[in-house]
């Protein structure tokens, strides 16, 4: 969702230069690879593991002289402003007879929106009007894997997740160069919606350590997606979202003392994140490889839950993609 809305003026140009021209394949290949991306960073999105986006976006440069527009920019912070995420995730552990294996699931709903306000032409004219545009996509998501301990430090754990994603545009034809279009984008690649359904099988190491000031640990993990779409968009031409992301991460757990606070079991989590990317998610991304470093306070709900186990408020810095910038987060079940 990110880099076809950052560069949405140019992919509109295009499908309407494929249109005038009756180029009816150039332009359904375009909507096809649109569609591929929405749904891919979406589901990068929406993972904890791999991108966080919060409450409040600002750019790292503004308070430190840092001169490196790694940690962000104004077009990144602009593309971060336009992007709103959310997610509830829950997870759960099933105890077996082999005190050395566990059977893991979990859930989360979510959801991604992306609003932008697009001019289609650099034109001074009476009608130059922006013309609203947003995305969005709701998910459901569902994983199943086990773990085994290979011994006190080291684990392994696999499983295969799947997610039903749901696409939806609204555009608003603002602009009479836009508006003499419309009878041909509405319902194909605009004001417009689709559906994937998305494998993702996933593997993760990790070290872990504990210590008398809470606990560290260094994992590695693999999630590769592939899925397949259908809808009203591009006449069900949905293509198939394809990536993989390689997360690598290490972590510090640290017990806190609080009592003024009145918090149970508070914590602060600091971690450090470097995330390679693959297929649909390296365009959108703008990147190969990206960072992300993080900390947060974390403590326990204070009544018995079946859904939620913690929540807090940390702070985010993404390094080297197009969401490079800082956010503070809403942090939950972290």
């Amino acid at each position: 969702m990110l880099s076809p809305l950052s560069h949405y003026p140019r992919y509109i140009i295009l499908l309407l230069m494929g249109l005038s021209s009756s180029s009816a394949y150039a332009s359904n290949e375009l909507i096809q690879n649109r569609l591929e991306k929405i749904f891919s960073v979406s589901i990068a999105l929406t993972d904890s593991d791999a991108i966080s986006i919060g409450f409040v976006d600002f750019d790292p440069n503004s308070f430190i002289n840092l001169n490196d527009s790694g940690f962000g920019s104004d077009k990144t912070i602009d593309t971060r402003s336009q992007v709103s995420v959310g997610s509830i995730p829950y997870s759960s552990v099933i105890k077996t007879d082999d005190p050395d294996f566990e059977l893991i699931w979990s859930v989360r709903g979510s959801y991604a929106l992306s609003e932008q306000d697009i001019e289609i032409s650099s034109d001074v004219t009476p009608d130059r009007r922006v013309n609203p545009n947003e995305d969005s996509v709701l998910g459901l998501y569902g994983f199943f894997g086990g773990q085994n301990h290979l011994n006190q430090h080291w684990s392994i754990a696999y499983g295969l997740g799947t997610h039903l994603l749901y696409y939806r545009n609204k555009y608003e034809y603002n602009n009479s160069y836009s508006q003499a279009f419309q009878f041909q984008l509405d319902g194909y690649a605009l004001n417009t919606s689709a559906w994937a359904l998305v494998a993702e099988p996933s593997v993760k190491l990790q070290y872990l350590q504990p210590k008398e000031w809470g606990s560290w640990n260094v994992s590695s993990r693999v999630r590769y997606f592939y899925g397949t779409g259908w809808g009203e968009a591009n006449d069900g031409d949905i293509g198939n979202p394809e990536g993989m992301r390689f997360i690598n991460e290490l972590e510090f757990r640290q017990n806190v003392a609080l009592d003024a606070w009145s918090l149970n079991n508070p914590q602060i989590h600091y971690n450090l994140t470097r995330i390679d990317v693959a297929g649909d998610l390296t365009a959108p991304l703008d990147t190969h490889y990206y960072y992300e470093f993080g900390a947060g306070l974390v403590f326990d709900v204070p009544y018995d839950s079946y859904f939620f186990d913690n929540f807090g408020i940390g702070i985010n810095f993404n390094y080297g993609s197009s969401l490079s910038g800082g956010s503070l987060l809403f942090l939950l079940n972290n």
